[in-house]
């Protein structure tokens, strides 16, 4: 009886696993190593933006929410970021807007911004973009909004 209990978890569980169909995408692709991108800019640009597609690739539709976790905001810098249409105030953890996806849309409604104010310095963002009806079905970017260089080109 236990194995047949065990079994029908980890089946039960491996579906869960592959029946995720929320698909995140950037400039330079997902990656099954590392769901991190680095976005580079200099102190003193007036903001430093990421942007991220997100794709249904499930058979029905979907609404689409995002939350919004800040690990590390470097000191006098802001940070906030743009769904459906709308952008939300530095601070806010969770959009107050959902988005549907029809089977196999994609959307180019996100976008993180960091206004460096500045500051040096390495600031990260996790955006976890999440089926409404259910949770569990969701993909996850962290990004590195990297404000260490002041970056310039001098003639000759």
């Amino acid at each position: 009886m236990k194995k047949i209990v065990l079994f029908l978890s980890v089946i039960f569980m491996a579906s869960a696993v592959f029946s995720q169909t929320i698909l995140t995408q950037w400039e330079f692709g997902p990656t099954s190593f590392s769901p991190s991108i680095t976005t580079n800019g200099a102190p003193g640009d007036t903001e430093v933006v990421s942007h991220i597609t997100v794709q249904n690739t499930g058979p029905e539709a979907v609404t689409i929410n995002v939350a919004c976790v800040e690990y590390n905001i470097v000191p006098t810098a802001m940070h906030q970021f743009c769904w459906g249409g709308l952008c939300f105030a530095p601070g806010t953890d969770t959009s107050g807007v959902s988005m549907t996806l029809a089977p196999g849309e994609v959307t180019e409604e996100f976008s993180g911004h960091l206004v460096p104010n500045g500051t040096e310095g390495v600031s990260i963002a996790m955006y976890t973009f999440y089926d409404v009806d259910n949770p569990a079905n969701f993909s996850t970017v962290i990004v590195h909004y990297n404000t260490l260089f002041s970056v310039s080109s001098e003639a000759g």
